[in-house]
């Protein structure tokens, strides 16, 4: 008798849905005080809860080849002619 996978490893079926039906969503009062309590810190600024400490600092290459956005936007939009 062949054995049955799991269902973890059974693979997931994508749902397909348009931006009316999540504009229409019915969200449940868990799923908005969720989004109430991150609007609030959004609002206030408060991104003390993000973990930085996996992001290596830049070296000082990559520092001398940074540019403003502006200037390479600028350079940019002479590329391509407009």
């Amino acid at each position: 008798m062949a054995k049955k996978s799991s269902a973890s490893f059974r693979p997931i079926k994508l749902k397909s849905v348009t931006s009316e039906e999540i504009r229409n969503r019915q969200w449940s009062e868990k799923e908005r005080e969720a989004f109430r309590r991150i609007a609030e810190r959004q609002a206030a600024g408060d991104d003390s809860g993000i973990d930085f400490s996996d992001i290596p600092p830049l070296t000082d290459e990559q520092l001398r080849g940074m540019v403003p956005l502006r200037d390479f936007l600028r350079k940019r939009k002479e590329r391509l002619g407009r």
